[in-house]
């Protein structure tokens, strides 16, 4: 009874459609434009296997909190996401999302999210102000490169207290990995879904393989060096008691 896209087809489902498009959340803001109004929408993948995607708040409400344990994620998303954020909160069940989500209640709460907005704010004024300093002399400007650098600026500034600065940077290592995991090439975007039903990539040796696997790496080593330099602060007590607290000070603390 659940509504859902209906041009399937045979054995695949959805497949060929998730292949030929060049980001496939295109297909689920599609699908939510068609029925704005579903909990959740239903469609087929590989092998036609029935999967939902949840389509309104209240579905995610009960997804990640009143019933995590019930909704069981499926293992293709899972091994999608796991390659670039590891066991993250959404794809974990049972006591472990229980105990993860205690960790993040804190840096996630309603207030310190409230208190964190003039900081949003002041970001997406400086992304206003560098559009308007990139327009070229027929008024054209690249805004998804820059939206991307504010994002990864926000994430930098809610996680570690840190603006990284890229709306004002031409360069960035950082920025580059975080953008070969995000947009990727077309047959890089092939490869992720392919392999998030079999794992193929280590298998394949191709210059997206090993950039993602690059990407992955040198993200993954900035965050750990922030925790360890974090960490031995906290150990020389260097770290002042401050009322707001980034989300890496809130996770150590836990």
């Amino acid at each position: 009874r659940l509504p859902g896209p209906t041009d399937n087809t045979f054995f695949l489902g959805q497949t060929t459609k998730f292949l030929q498009v060049a980001w496939f959340p295109e297909l689920f803001c599609e699908w939510s434009r068609a029925y704005p109004e579903a909990p959740f929408i239903r469609y087929l993948n590989f092998a036609n296997s029935e999967t939902l995607f949840a389509n309104t708040m209240e579905a995610y409400k009960e997804i990640l909190q009143t019933k995590s344990g019930m909704f069981v994620k499926p293992g293709f998303a899972r091994e999608f996401v796991h390659e670039i954020v590891g066991d993250g909160l959404p794809f974990i069940e049972g006591g472990l999302h229980r105990q993860r989500r205690a960790a993040i209640s804190r840096p996630l709460s309603n207030p310190r999210l409230k208190a964190f907005f003039p900081v949003v704010q002041n970001k997406a004024e400086q992304l206003a102000q560098v559009l308007s300093e990139q327009r070229n002399s027929v008024g054209n400007v690249q805004v998804e490169t820059n939206i991307w650098k504010a994002v990864l600026d926000v994430i930098g500034l809610e996680t570690f207290g840190l603006d990284l600065n890229h709306l004002e940077a031409d360069q960035s290592p950082l920025f580059k990995a975080f953008t070969n995991m995000m947009q990727p090439s077309l047959i890089g975007h092939i490869v992720n879904y392919l392999n998030s039903l079999v794992p193929i990539r280590r298998f394949l040796p191709i210059e997206e393989c090993r950039e993602l696997v690059q990407s992955c790496t040198q993200a993954r080593e900035f965050i750990i060096g922030m925790i360890a330099i974090r960490r031995r602060a906290l150990d020389k007590g260097h770290v002042e008691e401050t009322q707001e607290l980034d989300a890496l000070q809130c996770l150590l603390d836990y």
